[in-house]
C-alpha cells in the first residue's frame, strides 16, 4: 500500500477523504489499544513522518490519541510536530477542519430546532443584536447591595 505524503494530503484538501480514513482507523485503534498499558508508550525515532500525519488524521489531531495509535509518548510526539513544518501545518489545518465539522453539527441540530442549539447560537454569536445572558446582583428580598470598606465606610449601589 503506497502512503500519501504530508505535502500532498495539505495541497489535495479532501477532507471528505481524510474523515473516511478517520472512521476506518478509529476501528482499528479501538481492536488495538483496548487495555493497552499506558506504561508500554514509548520513544520510536523511527516513526515516519507519514505515519505521523496519518495518525493525526484518525485523531482528529489530538496528539494523546496520535500517540496511542503510534505507540508513542505524547511529549516525543509534540515535539516532533513542533520540529517538522509539514506536520505543524497539517495540525492546524485538521484542527480547522474539526471546528468546521462541530460547526455544521451544531448547524444541523439548529435546523433541526433543537432549543440547546438555538440557544447556544444566539448567545455566542448573536451577542450584537441583543442575544446575551445577563445577570443581575441584588441585595436580599431584591433591594440594593450595600459594600462595605475596610475603612469601616457603607456605600451603596
Amino acid at each position: 500500500m503506497k502512503t500519501k505524503k504530508t505535502n500532498n494530503i495539505r495541497s489535495k484538501g479532501d477532507w471528505d477523504e481524510i474523515l473516511a480514513h478517520k472512521l476506518e482507523l478509529d476501528k482499528e485503534r479501538k481492536k488495538f489499544h483496548k487495555g493497552f498499558p499506558i506504561a508500554n508508550k514509548r520513544r520510536i525515532p523511527g516513526v515516519k513522518d507519514e505515519a505521523i500525519a496519518k495518525a493525526l488524521m484518525s485523531s482528529l489531531g489530538q496528539i494523546s490519541q496520535a500517540a496511542i495509535i503510534l505507540n508513542l509518548s505524547p511529549i516525543y510526539l509534540r515535539k516532533r510536530i513542533r520540529e517538522n513544518e509539514d506536520l505543524t501545518n497539517l495540525r492546524g489545518e485538521i484542527k480547522e477542519f474539526r471546528l468546521d465539522l462541530a460547526e455544521s453539527k451544531l448547524n444541523d441540530k439548529v435546523l433541526e430546532g433543537k432549543w440547546p442549539a438555538v440557544q447556544f447560537l444566539l448567545e455566542s454569536q448573536g451577542k450584537g443584536r441583543g442575544y446575551t445572558k445577563r445577570t443581575e446582583l441584588s441585595g436580599p428580598e431584591g433591594n440594593s447591595l450595600v459594600f462595605e470598606f475596610s475603612d469601616g465606610a457603607k456605600h451603596d449601589e
